[in-house]
């Protein structure tokens, strides 16, 4: 009678799950379970299930064409493992709920909480590393990584919270919250990968790209709060900054490449006028109705962070109508005008329409014509910087 009870509960499990498996509409060749309730025997129920992730990770198939799931119960899990946790077969792990599920590692020498260098999926869980410790590294191409919650507020030196090394990533609705003395956020080594609805709190730094190769990554809908830098990015060409929100933080930007896009970059940025004085920078005009020469008006050395021109100011020689274009690649093309008509000794101040955001090290200069020709206009520009 109990061998044939064991036989129907075995059906019944394997039954479960490959219903499981059909229910979440993704391939996955394999399905593991853990749970500190489980029996630990082989992981293919919640009542034989492993009571351990290491456990159901090295359980987990190292063919190349395989794809294992492991469901994850609620709990904090220890990994109490040295070194970095590391495991090469291709995992899915599915946690219940960000807040439910929690992945630590507190052995004396570990040095990261889990790295995954196969072909990898982490959502739902909280990764909570300590000490100067890194939290999940993600090694392979396409890697995904979402609805997850980092805790670094117990580093006590540097460490990365998520850490994403390969090309064609994706990285999404994750909270992240640090010790803004020691957690770096992002770790961005990859290129091409998609980072979107990240929430980034009191980090020493929020993102740091920082590879040669970490080429035309897709930052969209991030908040960065309370840290000491927002973003810092070292090298590593053509980032695209999309809805980017700054708060409180000591510094928002350190780029020290400057090819970036920028669009949509909101935050409590401070506006000065150039040049700091009551001379402004002399532009003439050409011959009546024509341009005259390009004239720089804010050098290429100047700007250290992204940075937009929110107004102009001018004061024109005679009182007539001028017009007025700014370039930023010294006259080839133009990204603003403004029309005014001058009275001479009075000055005029008008709001620039462009929404452009232009990287450091960009020079932007300007060229003026009137009606008569031969005469001159003082400009000063209003600049908002990152």
């Amino acid at each position: 009678m109990i061998a044939l009870e064991e036989r129907i509960l075995k059906l019944i499990e394997r039954q479960e799950d490959m219903l499981g498996i059909a229910g979440l509409g993704r391939a996955n060749t394999a399905t593991l379970h853990v749970s500190p309730d489980g029996d630990g025997s082989d992981g293919l129920s919640w009542r034989t299930a492993y009571t351990t992730p290491p456990d159901a990770f090295d359980a987990c198939s190292a063919d190349a064409n395989d794809l294992t799931l492991v469901l994850m119960a609620p709990a904090t899990y220890d990994f109490n493992l040295p070194g970095e946790p590391t495991w090469t077969q291709n995992i899915v792990v599915q946690g219940s709920h960000r807040d439910f599920v929690i992945f630590t590692n507190t052995h004396v020498t570990a040095s990261c909480v889990l790295r995954l260098e196969g072909l990898s999926v982490v959502q739902d869980v909280t990764i909570t590393p300590v000490a100067a410790d890194n939290g999940l590294l993600l090694w392979a191409d396409g890697a995904r990584a979402s609805r997850l919650r980092i805790d670094g507020t117990g580093h006590t030196g540097a460490g990365v919270g998520l850490w994403l090394n390969g090309d064609d990533g994706k990285a999404t609705d994750i909270d992240i919250l640090g010790n803004v003395a020691q957690t770096i956020g992002i770790n961005v080594l990859g290129a091409r990968t998609h980072y979107e609805n990240l929430h980034i709190d009191d980090c020493a730094i929020g993102i740091w790209v920082h590879n040669a190769g970490a080429d035309g990554n897709l930052f969209d809908n991030i908040f960065i709060h309370g840290c000491a830098l927002g973003i810092d990015i070292d090298s590593g060409n053509d980032q695209h900054f999309k809805d980017i929100h700054f708060l409180d933080n000591t510094r928002d930007v350190d780029d020290e490449v400057g090819d970036s896009q920028w669009l949509n970059i909101r935050g409590r940025f401070d506006i000065e006028i150039l040049p700091d004085n009551f001379t402004g920078v002399t532009v003439n005009t050409g011959a009546a109705n024509t341009y005259g020469a390009d004239t720089e008006l804010l050098s290429a050395v100047s700007r250290d962070n992204p940075f937009r021109i929110v107004g102009i100011s001018v004061e024109p020689s005679t009182g007539e109508w001028y017009k007025l274009r700014l370039s930023d690649d010294s006259g080839v093309t133009f990204f603003d005008e403004i029309q005014f008509e001058g009275t001479k000794r009075q000055g005029e101040a008008a709001p620039s329409g462009t929404e452009h955001i232009f990287n450091k090290g960009t020079r932007i200069s300007g060229s003026v014509k009137d009606i008569s020709g031969g005469d001159n206009v003082k400009v000063w520009l209003e600049i908002q910087e990152t």
